[in-house]
């Protein structure tokens, strides 16, 4: 449930209807890896992005609130992203009411600690945004180690 109007070029933003492929962008760095995400996004058929680009902007495009000259992302997911890159966009999901979660549940995203404000690069472990429904399944899947 979104929490605030959110607007571009003073006009309200109402997100559209999905892809018909489904989209994800799963770039940056990789230090450390969830080993079956690439694997889970293949099998289920994602068109995934793995070019680096502006993370903001594709935090944006999975809220649906770049204009249609690019297509939206259905899931963004980062590890070892700049807390500066990331909270952007993190903002205005978590405005539309999308899940923004990390896979390291000892270092929630929110709210900012003190310390991390504080850092000379801070950053998130990892970003997961998505609808709450995608999330749950691909996190109960992966977790679980199923294949489908």
């Amino acid at each position: 449930v979104p929490t605030h109007m959110v607007r571009l070029e003073g006009k309200p933003v109402i997100p559209t209807v999905r892809n018909a492929t489904m989209r994800a962008s799963v770039t940056g760095k990789r230090t450390e890896s969830w080993p079956d995400l690439d694997r889970y996004l293949e099998q289920h058929n994602y068109l995934v992005k793995k070019k680096a680009t502006s993370q903001t902007i594709d935090l944006l495009r999975t809220c649906q609130v770049v204009p249609a000259l690019m297509p939206s992302f259905d899931l963004f997911y980062r590890q070892d992203q700049r807390l500066w890159d990331g909270l952007p966009g993190i903002a205005v999901a978590q405005s539309l009411g999308m899940t923004v979660t990390t896979l390291h549940p000892n270092e929630p995203h929110l709210p900012l600690s003190t310390a991390k404000l504080h850092m000379r690069n801070p950053e998130f472990k990892s970003t997961l945004v998505a609808n709450k429904d995608l999330v749950d399944d691909i996190i109960r899947d992966l977790l679980s180690g199923v294949r489908s």
